[in-house]
């Protein structure tokens, strides 16, 4: 049951694949993108023209404030 609104969804894809890693979702929605490098993942984020959201998970704490840094 769900309840105050719709549940969210997760989507796992090549970025290319998706409209949702390209253009905003006004709905519970979160868009999760593999990557092989930071650098990588930088460019994933530049090539979105809204940027509206980044998020970094690593164990790395230093690894993350970097790449964080660049986003």
């Amino acid at each position: 049951e769900v309840v105050g609104g719709p549940a969210a969804a997760v989507l796992a894809a090549d970025p290319g694949r998706l409209r949702a890693f390209r253009e905003p979702a006004f709905a519970p929605l979160l868009a999760v993108a593999p990557f092989d490098s930071d650098d990588t993942a930088v460019s994933l984020h530049a090539g979105c023209p809204y940027r509206l959201t980044a998020a970094v998970f690593t164990r790395d704490p230093a690894k993350a404030d970097a790449l964080a840094a660049r986003l």
